[in-house]
């Protein structure tokens, strides 16, 4: 599901328990990245990597982006499959 916040123009995407977190959490560990060097390639703080990849909670579009660009891989490979 993907709600969208007319206010600030941010887009959160609501994934499975096999989601993002999982999937950004297994492309980081083939680079065999800590959090802190993923988070700091992608410009977030650590502590919003650790809570995405243990699905305490849910990414923005434009952290999955940043995610995504930082372990230069598709964004829909941090998706789950189907859409979800």
């Amino acid at each position: 599901m993907i709600s969208l916040d007319n206010g600030s123009l941010r887009a959160t995407i609501t994934l499975g328990m096999e989601g993002a977190g999982a999937r950004i959490k297994r492309e980081r560990e083939r680079r065999d990245w800590s959090q802190a060097e993923l988070a700091r390639r992608a410009g977030i703080h650590r502590v919003t990597l650790a809570d995405l990849e243990r699905g305490a909670s849910q990414p923005s579009l434009d952290t999955l982006l940043a995610l995504a660009e930082a372990l230069r891989v598709p964004l829909t490979r941090l998706l789950p499959k189907g859409g979800r």
